[in-house]
């Protein structure tokens, strides 16, 4: 059984909720006191922003490049690989932006790559926890006793 549109509804929300609080959580974390409510939650807009401009950007560029109509694994590995790089580049870029001299390349970069390793990690646990949702609901209606 595949998952319902409102699970994937639920999950996606779930993932977008957790994605702001280790966003702005970060922020405080790493830059303490500069990070006030009105710069941490404009730098929050700015990155979804951008974020979704740059993965449209990318997509595009890559379905261009591909020469088959469907794109191989390596091709999607590629992608991926690109977007990331990109999106870690714009993500240290404005900071540099937003907190100016505090953002040095340590600090940055630790926020960076924070966070993009607990987006790894909380995807993967929201994935895992929604396929077990869909596994028990799909066993309940098959009356599966479930474990």
């Amino acid at each position: 059984m595949s998952q319902t549109r409102t699970g994937s509804r639920t999950e996606v929300s779930m993932d977008t909720l957790l994605m702001i609080a280790t966003n702005l959580c970060g922020q405080w974390i790493t830059y303490g006191a500069l990070a006030t409510s009105g710069r941490a939650l404009s730098f929050l807009a700015a990155t979804i922003a951008v974020a979704s401009t740059r993965r449209y950007a990318v997509r595009r560029l890559f379905n261009r490049l591909v020469s088959t109509e469907r794109q191989t694994r390596q091709q999607s590995a590629m992608e991926v690989s690109v977007d990331t790089v990109i999106a870690m580049a714009i993500s240290m870029g404005l900071q540099v932006v937003w907190y100016g001299a505090a953002a040095t390349l340590a600090r940055a970069g630790t926020l960076t790559l924070g966070v993009y390793a607990l987006t790894l990690l909380r995807r993967y646990a929201l994935r895992r926890l929604f396929e077990h949702l869909t596994d028990r609901q799909a066993r309940r209606l098959a009356d599966i006793p479930v474990t």
